[in-house]
């Protein structure tokens, strides 16, 4: 037998439950596993672990990751955002510094079948029995669609 990494607690099964997301081009992957949403580095260090717990013990059915770090996370009919804030001092070998912090939950009709971030990591797409598009409060926007908004804005002026 060949030696291989085994990693502890399995992916949820579907293929939603996990997903790949870059926080400053740091590439980082996050998978549901059991009630907990497991997040690791580009070579599979552990960067951290969000426990079930603090979500009602409820198996996570869907992950989603965007570009910008977010990630969200299903736990039946509840979707939770989560962002890279602040610095984790324990992994100073790894890339990703940051831990993912809650800051956001929104409720649905029914369990989420699938999630999925616009482009710019500001929307979210998810599937239930319906489609529902979320966006958080205009204060919340990163600033990166706001300079888009602003450059359609000036475009607009040039053309009158």
């Amino acid at each position: 037998m060949h030696p291989h990494q085994v990693l502890t607690g399995a992916v949820n099964p579907g293929d939603s439950c996990y997903s790949v997301g870059s926080v400053h081009e740091a590439p980082f992957t996050a998978y549901g596993s059991g009630c907990d949403i497991v997040i690791l580095a580009d070579d599979f260090e552990c960067v951290q672990i969000i426990p079930g717990a603090k979500h009602g013990n409820i198996q996570v059915s869907c992950v989603e990751c965007s570009q910008q770090g977010r990630i969200a996370a299903s736990y039946g009919n509840a979707v939770c955002i989560f962002e890279p804030l602040g610095v984790n001092s324990h992994k100073r070998n790894c890339q990703l510094t940051c831990q993912w912090l809650k800051t956001g939950q929104f409720f649905l009709s029914s369990m989420t079948f699938n999630l999925s971030w616009d482009p710019q990591g500001n929307r979210l797409l998810a599937a239930t029995d319906y489609l529902q598009l979320w966006a958080p409060p205009s204060s919340d926007v990163l600033e990166e669609e706001k300079e888009e908004e602003e450059e359609e804005e000036e475009r607009r002026r040039r053309r009158r």
